[in-house]
């Protein structure tokens, strides 16, 4: 029986549950189990966005390679 929409408490319960490694009751639907599974054995945190910082960060990169030319066509068009 999935959640009800508002029934929100015992969904964010459920989740909390979830997050502490405990079984969680047949309530909340296999999907959405499923995405709280992958997010967990992914290491993410729900309370936190983490961007590692990349000290070595260079524009010889495959992805700002492909991009310059667009980010220069930008920079030469934007007013001064």
């Amino acid at each position: 029986m999935p959640v009800a929409w508002d029934d929100i408490g015992g969904l964010t319960e459920a989740h909390e549950l979830s997050l502490a490694g405990a079984l969680v009751g047949s309530d909340v639907r296999d999907m959405v189990l499923d995405s709280w599974k992958r997010c967990r054995s992914a290491g993410l945190i729900p309370d936190r966005v983490l961007i590692p910082y990349t000290p070595d960060f260079t524009l010889d990169e495959r992805f700002l390679k492909a991009a310059d030319p667009m980010l220069s066509q930008l920079v030469s068009a934007s007013p001064t």
